[in-house]
């Protein structure tokens, strides 16, 4: 339930920062650091 809650704000800001990449699982997606970078810079 967690997960699921902080992968929608992520994408929410992703979204309005108009990124292309969306994140469909938190622990795989954010590991390599380039779409956490991503989330960061766009809140």
């Amino acid at each position: 339930m967690t997960n699921r809650i902080y992968t929608d704000w992520a994408n929410h800001y992703l979204d309005r920062g108009r990124y292309k990449r969306n994140i469909q699982d938190l622990q795989v997606d954010v590991c390599d650091g380039v779409l956490l970078a991503d989330v960061i810079e766009a809140v």
